[in-house]
């Protein structure tokens, strides 16, 4: 099962909560390939999630979109831009691919861009581990101490 929102295990394929949400000094060392992915901001996910709500509610027929920046990142450079971002060292070590993973996924939004005027608003590597590293200042253990579970657990 995949992480959900606010999620600090670091399932396969997340380096996030390696190298921006834990602690310097409490982080794990794992074996980070240079396997290289297109990373999206949260905010423009849910703008496209908007979007294509709002085409449905329009008439339009469901339909699935790759969304993405159209740009690919090695697990190495997000963790060089983290460091820059944070100005902490991560400590990592390489090691081999995992077996059957491929060496490179890109997207491409084209599809979302023109049925849905999608546009990504967080393009750079950089910009998105920024606003990932503020969110988890602001809160080090996740959701369990933000405004939205403190409203939920008070029965809001």
């Amino acid at each position: 099962m995949a992480p959900g929102p606010g999620d600090r295990s670091g399932g396969p394929g997340y380096p996030y909560p390696y190298v921006i949400s834990t602690p310097p000094g409490c982080r794990r060392q794992g074996i980070l390939g240079t396997a290289v992915r297109d990373y999206i901001h949260v905010d423009d996910l849910a703008a496209a999630q908007i979007l294509a709500l709002a085409s449905l509610e329009q008439g339009s027929t469901t339909a699935a979109y790759n969304l993405g920046s159209g740009r690919g990142y090695s697990v190495l450079e997000v963790i060089k831009a983290a460091e820059k971002v944070t100005g902490q060292k991560v400590p990592y070590r390489g090691g081999p691919p995992r077996p059957g993973d491929p060496a490179v996924l890109v997207a491409s939004a084209e599809k979302a861009m023109a049925e849905l005027g999608w546009r990504p608003r967080y393009t750079e590597l950089e910009d998105i581990i920024a606003t990932a590293w503020q969110w988890h200042r602001r809160r080090p253990r996740g959701y369990s101490q933000g405004i939205i579970f403190s409203r939920m657990s008070r029965g809001r």
